[in-house]
């Protein structure tokens, strides 16, 4: 069976759920083909492109696999598709339509894969190639006599280790031959590698549907593996390992660190952990096998604020956790909140007192934003703090969505002062000779936003020069 997948936003991290999917489909038959929709492209061109390939591919299905914050560029598309090819059939997939699964399916979609992907879809592509019954498939959801009907959970993967390694060669390669600022302030070609599956947390902001709490493993040997196949086809120079929490188990991070060191792999690495489950040991093996940044969810720095989000740590942990990195020579990075339940002015204050107390490397601050699927959104609509009809911005760095106890003007003016945080890490870009080499390159490309660029910075409007920068950049890396 003929599969076109769909990314309807290209980011800067591959799309791995595409990828894992499309290499199960593809080890067991299946004709695979991966379109990347580039970043900020208008709907008109987003429906010229996807009807040019679907035309030229003539796919017997499409997968669209998408986020709440592409959930309207996704509605579009489906829509579209619909129109154009009635008879190709639609599968939508991914964390909104795991959790908005009658949303889809009212906009086009045949089918919606609910939850974990690899084995759903193969046996929904099995079944279409007999015209086989679709109804007992677990973790999907169709229509049936004009209802939504979901036919059941699927159970998840006990054996990740039997997944094939993602289906890079799908997407544009070049994403691994540039640099980007994957590991903040450095400017690598980096690799993303997953090790683990689910998260055993249980924070109100945070949607486990996909992965579920239950904590799965790939087994360390098949990680480095992937490791060495990513260095080796695609030169990496970094490494990101995009679990949800790297240091659940200490042994386990030691097995990884030594395997790193035995296999004489010399990458530059990050990952993100928890306060609370890292420890000294963890930091010694990590740093001794080129680990130089960890991102920790410091949330607030207020303890009525992190407990109303059960997010399970207490603020000596943060504290413990940034001095074990320093005295490792790790660079620890902080993402904050502001604008969560019941948090004020004075709550906020205690965030930057604390940041100012464990001077992070860098800070990523963001709106606390109920995302559909968590306890955030369920609190955040029984309290008319948003409106679930209404369309709504869901993009956590750009404007507030709810306004619990602050305007959203004075969340704008809180978030804009956190970004003083981040002056050391523009100055590791700034200073780094290959950045130069690339910025320099992308402004001859680029002379009009240069030119904004430039004038915002002698205006002194460092916001809108951080924008125009970011746009010039996404528009070179993400197109």
């Amino acid at each position: 069976m003929r599969f076109l997948f769909i990314n309807p936003e290209r980011l800067t991290q591959p799309p791995f759920g595409i990828l894992y999917i499309a290499a199960v489909l593809e080890h067991n038959g299946h004709e695979v083909k991966v379109l990347e929709i580039p970043y900020m492209m208008d709907e008109e061109a987003r429906n010229i492109l996807a009807e040019r390939e679907i035309s030229g591919y003539l796919p017997d299905a499409i997968g669209i696999t998408f986020m709440t914050p592409q959930a309207e560029i996704s509605k579009g598309l489906i829509g579209f598709i619909k129109s154009k090819f009635k008879d190709i059939k639609i599968i939508a997939g991914g964390v909104h339509p795991t959790l908005m699964y009658g949303d889809a399916l009212s906009w086009g979609a045949d089918v919606v894969c609910v939850g974990e992907g690899e084995n759903t879809m193969l046996e929904l592509a099995n079944a279409m190639c007999s015209d086989a019954d679709i109804s007992g498939i677990k973790g999907i959801a169709h229509v049936k006599d004009g209802f939504p009907i979901l036919t059941g959970q699927r159970p998840f993967i006990t054996n990740l280790d039997a997944l094939p390694f993602p289906a890079y060669h799908l997407i544009d390669s070049r994403r691994f031959a540039r640099r980007t600022y994957a590991i903040r302030g450095l400017w690598l070609r980096c690799g993303l590698v997953m090790t683990a599956r689910g998260c055993p947390a249980r924070c109100t902001f945070c949607c486990r549907a996909v992965h579920g709490r239950v904590v799965r493993e790939f087994g360390i040997s098949r990680v480095l593996d992937e490791v060495e196949w990513l260095k080796k086809i695609y030169d990496i120079e970094g490494l990101w390992i995009i679990d949800d929490t790297f240091s659940i188990k200490e042994k386990r991070v030691v097995e990884f660190c030594d395997g790193l060191n035995a296999r004489k792999l010399d990458l530059t690495w990050a990952c993100q952990a928890r306060v609370d489950t890292f420890t000294d040991v963890m930091a010694r093996s990590m740093r001794s096998s080129g680990c130089v940044q960890i991102d920790f969810g410091v949330e607030s720095g207020s303890q009525r604020v992190l407990d109303s989000l059960h997010k399970g740590i207490k603020l000596d942990e943060t504290k413990r956790a940034f001095e074990i990195c320093k005295r490792h020579g790790i660079r620890p990075v902080a993402t904050v909140m502001v604008g969560s339940p019941g948090e004020t002015r004075e709550d906020i204050a205690m965030t930057r007192a604390l940041l100012d107390q464990i001077k992070p490397a860098f800070l990523g601050c963001f709106f606390s934003t109920p995302f559909p699927g968590t306890e955030l959104y369920d609190v955040a609509v029984k309290n008319r703090w948003i409106d679930p009809t209404a369309p709504i911005n869901w993009q956590t760095m750009e404007s507030p969505v709810m306004t619990a106890t602050l305007t959203g003007d004075e969340l704008k003016r809180e978030f804009e002062d956190m970004q003083k945080y981040n002056k050391t890490s523009a100055l590791g870009y700034m200073l780094n000779p290959a950045f130069i080499c690339d910025m320099l390159k992308l402004s001859f490309k680029n002379k009009k936003e240069s030119f904004r660029l430039l004038s915002h910075l002698a205006r002194g409007r460092k916001r809108d020069a951080i924008n125009t920068f970011l746009f010039m950049f996404r528009k070179e890396f993400l197109n």
